[in-house]
């Protein structure tokens, strides 16, 4: 009974812990991207000076670090909804991937059997 228990403990873990993923990862484009307009914002529209070459470069460096991250994240996300969706349809179909039935005949080998044959053929078989 305790590793039933501590199976669907583990199973929750991870739950959490994917869910948690996303969660940070969603957390840390959109804190990178309200830092770069903020940022941008001050330099080109509050600043009373003229704004440098350099400014540009490094906001043009910036941009492409956040486009990059952006790239990052989408994909991720594509890749969580994806993992989601063949998750889903395969707990809908659940003779997707149908048990293998086995069982042992009277000389000690494993003979495959389908689940709908009739116990009394099984029985026959087995020697029972």
């Amino acid at each position: 009974m305790g590793d039933k228990s501590s199976e669907a403990d583990s199973r929750y873990k991870q739950i959490r812990r994917t869910i948690t993923n996303r969660y940070e990862n969603r957390g840390q484009f959109f804190g990178h991207l309200v830092a770069f307009l903020v940022l941008n914002a001050i330099l080109y529209g509050l600043m009373p000076f003229p704004v440098s070459s350099l400014t540009f470069l490094c906001s043009g460096l910036w941009f492409m670090g956040l486009a990059i991250h952006g790239v990052q994240f989408i994909l991720t996300e594509m890749r969580e909804r994806a993992i989601e969706q063949a998750i889903r349809q395969v707990a809908a179909q659940p003779d997707l991937y149908p048990q293998r039935l086995v069982r042992l005949t009277e000389d000690g080998e494993l003979e495959a059997y389908a689940e709908d044959e009739p116990k009394s053929r099984r029985k026959r078989k087995n020697g029972a």
